[in-house]
């Protein structure tokens, strides 16, 4: 019974921990995206994604810098899986203008890498002339 009670804890534990991590808003810049309760501000100000707009960010923010390509993008997000002719690339594209528009400032952080898709800049660097 011990033993039962101890995995039981344990398994609790671990379980809070990862929900923890979950809860922790995602911060760049002036940008703060906490994708457990749906909202993203930007420089303290709330802005209004849709549904899709809140999952493009949120895929791109976890691929942590790395290219994720258009038909991935729809696979994730629009659960795409290529059968289908009413969804397209560009509709990917659509999105992200739509979403960095969105963002504001912060929408330069949404980065087209040319020919292979979209990527989340957590830092920008500004080339000094």
């Amino acid at each position: 019974m011990g033993e039962l009670i101890a995995r039981i804890l344990a398994i609790r534990r671990r379980a809070r921990a990862a929900l923890d991590g979950e809860a922790a808003p995602f911060r760049a810049g002036t940008m703060t995206a906490d994708f457990s309760c749906c909202e993203v501000r930007v420089a303290g100000r709330r802005a209004a994604l849709t549904p899709k707009e809140l999952a493009l960010l949120k895929i791109l923010v976890e691929a942590k810098g790395k290219v994720l390509s258009r038909e991935l993008i729809l696979e994730r997000v629009w659960d795409y899986d290529g059968a289908s002719a009413l969804v397209d690339t560009r509709t990917v594209d659509q999105h992200v203008a739509r979403l960095r528009r969105k963002l504001g400032a912060e929408g330069r952080r949404v980065a087209t890498v040319s020919k292979s898709g979209y990527k989340f800049l957590a830092e920008i660097v500004t080339k000094r002339q």
